[in-house]
């Protein structure tokens, strides 16, 4: 029987279209099998959805870089708090896209180095890390991902909004002068908002779990850096040495009842709960020059200990003529080699403090190019002369440090409210 070309395309279409029919229900059948638990829809933000698998790959990861157990009761109390914070990632991914800021993988890639660089992991180790301990490591690049286009959209909002306020600068640099003497302390924290007017029972709920959990050998820094909703929680919670002028008074009276490396109960604030540490505690040195640094040319005329009088009282009256005479330190290093001393040499960029005390004192407020006064020591009179100083902190450099900091405020302060305004506009959906 001859059968035509036609009908051979007929039967080729109908065999394709089961095929494709029978393709098509078994991806179904396998779309059931994986089930809703973990690709069902737990919340939409605007025109995205956020599926239980994210939610649960990043409990996954909270749980594992926090050290807290990875349990279903541990899971449920934090289900709510993991869920706001891919809200929140989803609303800075989006607006990022709105202003075409995009970030490579090359970007990606060289943040996560340096978070493996500060853990002294070496390169591509937190993907092995994450790997062996069954955690996506989408997840985690995504998270790096939002952080650095928000970083970039608040950087932007920041440059927009003007130039520091010089007396704001000047006002601190006075603080910090006037502070000196007095006592300041190196906090870190961690840090829950809550909504204003509504039941914070569930914040108090983790915040209390967290104090736990940290007062049972968790790393302070680790929970700061997964749960702490303030800037702080990038550099493991620390806020760096502060006065007591810079904490909201609730805090500050906290911190003053805390001893060294004594952890605070959970404190309730107008805007969340904090847990607070207290690492250090010390006198503020005010505003000061840092540590000294200085070169130092010097001579030695030799002497016994039990020289005689006589040759002590010639050696002093060489060294006098000799602060006299010298008016740089070439003159000393010439002098040196005229007279056929011993040469000691220059010593070159030594910190102050790790000078002998006796030479300490005597160079520390020595006008450069100017020879000290004779030095006895065990191995006879010492000159000395300073032929430079230098300073690893000046005013200047304390300046860029306080606009440093205001900037970082100010930072906080446009993200916040940013955050809240994207919230305040988006549609969100939240399923249980």
């Amino acid at each position: 029987m001859k059968i035509s070309s036609s009908c051979v395309c007929t039967i080729i279409k109908t065999n394709l279209l089961v095929s494709c029919a029978l393709a098509l229900l078994s991806f179904a059948f396998a779309f059931s099998a994986i089930g809703q638990s973990s690709l069902n829809i737990v919340a939409i933000v605007n025109d995205e959805i956020i599926s239980d698998y994210d939610l649960q790959s990043r409990i996954d990861f909270v749980l594992f870089s926090s050290g807290l157990p990875n349990n279903p009761n541990e899971r449920k109390r934090i289900r709510n708090r993991i869920l706001n914070n891919l809200i929140d990632q989803k609303l800075m991914l989006q607006q990022a896209k709105r202003q075409k800021i995009k970030v490579s993988r090359k970007q990606i890639g060289a943040f996560i180095g340096q978070v493996e660089k500060q853990n002294r992991m070496l390169k591509g180790d937190m993907a092995k890390l994450l790997n062996k301990s069954n955690i996506d490591t989408l997840t985690y690049e995504r998270q790096v991902e939002a952080k650095i286009a928000w970083g970039r959209i608040i950087r932007k909002k920041l440059a927009k909004s003007g130039e520091l306020d010089e007396e704001n600068i000047n006002a601190q640099i006075r603080l910090i002068r006037d502070y000196k003497g007095r006592p300041e302390y190196l906090v870190a924290e961690i840090f829950i908002s809550f909504d204003t007017g509504k039941s914070d029972l569930k914040e108090q709920e983790l915040v209390n779990r967290l104090y736990q959990q940290i007062k049972g050998g968790t790393p302070f820094g680790q929970v700061a850096r997964s749960f702490s909703e303030s800037a702080s929680a990038a550099r493991n919670g620390n806020l760096g040495w502060i006065r007591e002028d810079q904490l909201d008074p609730y805090l500050a009276k906290i911190i003053l009842t805390l001893q060294r490396n004594e952890l605070s109960v959970p404190v309730k604030a107008p805007d969340g709960y904090y847990i607070l540490l207290l690492k250090n505690k010390r006198l503020a040195q005010g505003l000061i020059s840092g540590e000294t640094s200085v070169s130092i040319q010097q001579i030695l005329l030799p002497l016994k200990n039990n020289a005689a009088k006589s040759e002590l009282q010639a050696q002093l009256t060489l060294a006098q003529s000799i602060s006299r005479s010298v008016q740089n330190c070439k003159d000393m290093e010439a002098l040196e080699k005229e007279i056929g001393i011993p040469k000691m040499g220059k010593i070159q960029e030594v910190k102050l403090s790790n000078l002998l005390p006796s030479i300490r004192k005597a160079t520390r407020n020595l006008d450069i190019g100017k020879a000290s006064n004779p030095i006895r020591t065990k191995a006879g009179i010492l000159i000395l002369m300073v032929c430079s100083r230098t300073f690893d902190e000046d005013e200047e450099k304390a300046r860029r440090r306080v606009a440093q900091n205001i900037s970082q405020r100010k930072a906080e302060l446009i993200s916040r409210r940013e955050l809240l305004d994207l919230r305040l506009s988006a549609f969100i959906e939240t399923r249980k």
